[in-house]
């Protein structure tokens, strides 16, 4: 899945045993989701609400993209 979105919200799902879930806003519309409980990156602890985020269909790499900067994220789901 492409993904090219803004960041407007992100939580620990209190009803779902506190997993951390990001609420992104693309032009398709609105999307919640959750990153591998085990990712090592440190994406979800990276993201701020108004960050951008892209990733590209078939990889695991995600971009967070703030103040015009680029960091690259490898999420992997290894224990």
């Amino acid at each position: 899945m492409n993904i090219s979105a803004v960041v407007v919200n992100k939580y620990n799902d209190s009803l779902n045993h506190a997993t951390p879930m990001i609420v992104i806003r693309q032009l398709t519309g609105i999307s919640e989701f959750t990153l591998y409980y085990h990712d090592t990156s440190h994406l979800w602890d990276s993201l701020q609400v108004g960050d951008g985020l892209d990733k590209e269909a078939d990889t695991m790499e995600f971009y967070r993209i703030r103040n015009g900067r680029r960091m690259l994220f490898e999420v992997s789901c290894n224990d």
